[in-house]
Order: C-alpha cells, then sequence, then structure tokens
C-alpha cells in the first residue's frame, strides 16, 4: 500500500510548499509543516516555564538542519567534510528519486545545504546549549517581532492557531533574527527547495 501511495499522501504538504512565491507566503507554509510534524526552520512546542512551574510556556527552538549539529556544517577536517559530501549527495538522491532529473536534483541539494549552512551559523553550539541561562530568554510575540523582522510571526502563530502566544522563551534570539532575516532575503524557490527537502526528509524518518 505504501509503494502504490507513493508520494500521494504528502501532496497537501507539497501545495503548501509550491504556493510560497515571495516571503509573505513563508509563515503559512511553516505552519503547515509543522503541524503536520516536519520540524523545518525552527519548532514551538509547550512545556513548563524553567523558572516558574506553576505555568506552562511556548517554546521557540531553531532547527530545520539536516545534519545532526550546526557544528558539523563548519567543522574542518577531512572526515567532516566528507560527512557534508556525503550528505549533500544524499539529499540530491532523495530530489532524483521524488522525480527531479539529476542535474536539476543536484542544483536543489546545493541550495539546501546553503540555507542549511546558515541557518545552522546564528545557531548555538552544544556546549552554549547546556547553559539553561543561555537559553531563557522571555520576549512578548511584540518584542520578537522587533528583534527578528523578515517573518510574519503574528502570521505564523494565527496559522498555527496560537492566536497571541502573550509571551514565549525565544532560546535562541540570534538563530530566530537570522531566520528571519533569510526568510526576506533569500528567493523563494530557495524557500521551496529547502521545505520540499525537510517534507520527504520527515516522511523518510
Amino acid at each position: 500500500a505504501i509503494a502504490r501511495a507513493g508520494l500521494q499522501p504528502l501532496a497537501p504538504l507539497f501545495a503548501a510548499v509550491v504556493a510560497v512565491k515571495a516571503p509573505e507566503d513563508l509563515p503559512a507554509a511553516l505552519a503547515a509543516l509543522h503541524r503536520s510534524g516536519v520540524p523545518a526552520g525552527f519548532s514551538i512546542s509547550v512545556r513548563q516555564d524553567a523558572k516558574d512551574s506553576r505555568r506552562y510556556l511556548a517554546h521557540f527552538q531553531p532547527g530545520g538542519l539536516g545534519l545532526p549539529d550546526r557544528d558539523y556544517y563548519f567543522r574542518d577536517d577531512e572526515r567532516s567534510k566528507a560527512q557534508r559530501e556525503a550528505y549533500r549527495a544524499h539529499v540530491a538522491t532523495v530530489f532524483r528519486l521524488a522525480g527531479e532529473e539529476a542535474a536539476a536534483a543536484g542544483r536543489l541539494a546545493a541550495v539546501v545545504m546553503d540555507l542549511e549552512t546558515e541557518l545552522a551559523r546564528a545557531q548555538m553550539t552544544l556546549v552554549e546549549r547546556r547553559d539553561p541561562e543561555k537559553t531563557y530568554n522571555l520576549r512578548t510575540t511584540a518584542k520578537l517581532v522587533e528583534e527578528a523582522p523578515g517573518l510574519d510571526w503574528k502570521a505564523y502563530f494565527s496559522a498555527i492557531g496560537a492566536g497571541d502566544l502573550g509571551e514565549l522563551n525565544v532560546t535562541q534570539p540570534a538563530a530566530a533574527t537570522a531566520l528571519a532575516r533569510l526568510a526576506a532575503a533569500r528567493p523563494a524557490a530557495d524557500w521551496r527547495a529547502y521545505l520540499r527537502w525537510h517534507v520527504l526528509r520527515a516522511a523518510a524518518t
């Protein structure tokens, strides 16, 4: 049954990806993917406030990387370089299996790798993420909009059904700012490639 269905079950998510024609379309696409469990770009979760156990709090957590950790994108040893090349080849293979010609699959893989590298550049290292003080950064929605312009955060929260969160923990403010900047600066075609890859990646896992 899985073989017969092919990619058809992913059609609604692909439709959300194809609809990204401009930066203002990105929040709706991200929300559609996040509602289906595809953590492209970042994720929003709800758990106890680390400094006030009487309440629950929404948490912004950067992500959207295909490699295990941000450092995999920047280590300069030969093994790490080989891992990055193997990852790029894997992405291209998946695109080809999804119907792209070999040349187009290679171009899409290069876009994915480049965009993931830029997202990773602004994320904390594993050591930094172990510091609970560094990852506790309360923000109102208005403050997040001010600090991270370029992505329509209010449209995103509305699309996931959250409305006005009032306050949330932005675990990595620099990553949120970088994501929003890239949302406005990178062509829509780059985001379509990136989002499509993460749909395929999530479906395979």
